[in-house]
């Protein structure tokens, strides 16, 4: 899906991940795709540029998916921990959730790897 990064992007990219997940994953697994997806789209709303692109597949195994923004890339380290900041955890987030994740090309693009068994 592409969608306009706003206040709503998550939320639409949530309900893009529900209609075709809901009820070929798990619940725990399809909240741990809802939290990584909505990671990355926040990401490229707050520090991206132009449309964001979503892209999600399964084959049973494992749920692969992207996220890609217009922008030119960011700075891909993520910060240490710190309980008492707010924001800037979310690489932190999808690298806990995920089996693998990585940048594509130029850093507009986050994807990631969930296996779908527990």
């Amino acid at each position: 899906m592409r969608i306009d990064a706003g206040p709503t992007a998550a939320a639409e990219a949530r309900a893009a991940v529900i209609s075709c997940f809901d009820g070929l994953l798990s619940a725990d697994k399809l909240d741990d795709v809802l939290l990584v997806v909505s990671e990355l789209v926040t990401n490229s709303v707050l520090h991206g540029h132009g449309k964001i692109d979503v892209r999600m597949s399964s084959d049973g195994v494992v749920v692969t998916g992207a996220v890609t923004d217009e922008g030119h890339g960011f700075d891909w380290r993520p910060r240490p921990p710190d309980p008492r900041r707010i924001g800037g955890n979310g690489l932190h987030i999808v690298g806990r959730v995920s089996k693998h994740w990585g940048l594509g090309d130029g850093a507009t693009s986050v994807w990631f790897e969930i296996s779908v068994a527990d």
